[in-house]
């Protein structure tokens, strides 16, 4: 593999960022990674990722991109204290994030970054850890569109199924909210009729193959906001939320079952994603 000239710093090694940065050090970029937990991240070291100890290592690479769980931890480990842009010294010229924040949270960054002249970039992306790890990623972004499309290439190396550019600011973070919306609608839509399936006989894990190898549109189900809201309050009671929110879609399809009169088990089947290769 070629060797890419750019030096890169890697913010998050999360269920996203850390096959993300595989997939920038299997292109043969030069990756220095930063992470809360450096033991996360000492598995790349093996392949050539740079492990450092403080985040403001990072200041002297070419770009550096993030992938954090809130908006708050971003700029936690942009301004904080110990943060990457905290001594007033020099930075990066491009800071690039992946990660799924709010608009004005984002729109908080830019500024703060671009009164120390460095552009910021948007550049949230739709998939999983599978996705990324099967080739499967795409990115939106947005931004400065000279340094937009200056990190397209490096994007595209963990989000080879396209990165779409659509404006400057945070517009990218809106598209982002957006695809969450149709996401989580088709998703509600999918559980309903899974347990339909399920209530009638038909074994989960048939149901959910027959789906996967099909074309079929879903409608838009007007309640959707209303059953996640009841959701987010059938996760009060269980004995940790916060865990059993994480499990995300897996998660949504128990409450409903529960709201069925159901109670799910596992099958222990194996389902095809569509993402082997």
């Amino acid at each position: 593999m070629a060797k890419n000239t750019q030096k890169i710093g890697w913010i998050g090694m999360g269920r996203m960022g850390f096959p993300m940065a595989e997939r920038l050090l299997a292109a043969g970029y030069d990756v220095s990674i930063w992470n809360r937990t450096r033991a996360k991240a000492e598995p790349l070291a093996k392949i050539g990722g740079r492990i450092v100890g403080k985040v403001a290592e990072l200041a002297h690479v070419d770009v550096v991109f993030s992938i954090v769980s809130t908006g708050k931890d971003l700029e936690e480990i942009y301004f904080g204290r110990d943060g990457l842009a905290a001594d007033g010294g020099k930075l990066p010229p491009i800071f690039v994030d992946c990660s799924t924040i709010a608009v004005e949270e984002s729109a908080k960054i830019r500024a703060k970054l671009a009164a120390r002249g460095v552009d910021f970039v948007a550049a949230p992306v739709s998939g999983n850890g599978k996705c990324v790890a099967a080739g499967k990623l795409s990115a939106v972004t947005s931004g400065p569109s000279s340094a937009a499309r200056a990190v397209e290439p490096i994007i595209e190396a963990f989000a080879p199924r396209g990165v779409s550019y659509v404006g400057e600011g945070d517009l990218a973070r809106i598209c982002k909210i957006a695809h969450n919306v149709m996401l989580g609608v088709v998703i509600e839509n999918l559980c309903e009729i899974t347990l339909l399936a399920e209530k009638a006989g038909v074994p989960r894990h048939a149901f959910l193959a027959f789906m996967n190898n099909s074309d079929v549109p879903m409608p838009v189900t007007s309640t959707t906001r209303d059953v996640l809201q009841t959701h987010f309050g059938a996760a009060q009671l269980k004995p940790d939320p916060k865990k059993y929110l994480a499990g995300d879609f897996a998660a949504l399809l128990e409450t409903l079952a529960l709201a069925a009169g159901m109670k799910l088990t596992s099958e222990n089947k194996n389902v095809p994603t569509g993402l082997e290769t």
